[in-house]
Parts: C-alpha cells; sequence; structure tokens
C-alpha cells in the first residue's frame, strides 16, 4: 500500500518563506493551530543552523506562557537533532548551540510581561 503524498497547503508559500528568507524580519500571525510554532521553530533552527543569527540573537514573542514553554522546548529539540546529524566538522559549532540554548531562553510571553510587574 504506497501513501500519497498531500497537496500542498494554500499558503506553502508563506510557510517556506518564514523558514527560509532569513535575512528578513517577519512577523507571523495566524489561528490557533495553523502551524506557526513548527514554521518558527524550522526558522529559528535555519538561523543558527546556516550561522545567519547566533542562539543568543534569536528572540521569540509568544501570546501565552504555555506557547513560548513549547516553542523553548521544540527548538532545544529541534538543535539537538541537528547536532547529532551533524557531521564530525561541524559537531563543534553544534555543541556550542546547545551550550547556549540551554543558558539562554529564547521565546518569551507577551502575557508574562503583562502579569509581572516590572
Amino acid at each position: 500500500m504506497s501513501r500519497t503524498e498531500a497537496p500542498p497547503l494554500p499558503d506553502q508559500a508563506a510557510r517556506d518563506a518564514i523558514a527560509e528568507d532569513l535575512g528578513t524580519t517577519i512577523l507571523v500571525e495566524a489561528a490557533a493551530g495553523t502551524g506557526k510554532t513548527e514554521s518558527l521553530v524550522r526558522r529559528m533552527v535555519a538561523l543558527v543552523r546556516t550561522g545567519t543569527a547566533p542562539v543568543e540573537r534569536i528572540s521569540a514573542v509568544t501570546f501565552t506562557i504555555k506557547a513560548a514553554a513549547e516553542l523553548s522546548q521544540r527548538f532545544q529539540t529541534r538543535l539537538e537533532q541537528a547536532a547529532r546529524d551533524a557531521g564530525p566538522e561541524e559537531r563543534p559549532r553544534h555543541d556550542l548551540w546547545l551550550t547556549t540554548t540551554a543558558a539562554s531562553p529564547v521565546a518569551w510571553s507577551a502575557a508574562r510581561r503583562a502579569v509581572l510587574p516590572g
């Protein structure tokens, strides 16, 4: 039994731009459950992998604390996968990413700013 590929999504070009147009600052606004987190994580990993931006220079603003935690966790998981998949010549750079990521929060919740004094 063979699986057929799903047809491309109507907004696939926009999704690809989020992950691939690394020289542009992008605001992603979409309804819940539409794949924003996946697209943003792909972009963040691509920024680090290509050397366009180090981990500590990446920020992502989310609406809720839960979304910020999910984004941060997925980013960490993907960086760890990239490090495992890297060849020997890339491993030292990947180890630096993981060390930096563990010490640096990359997702900030707008809701937290509204709740915490300061």
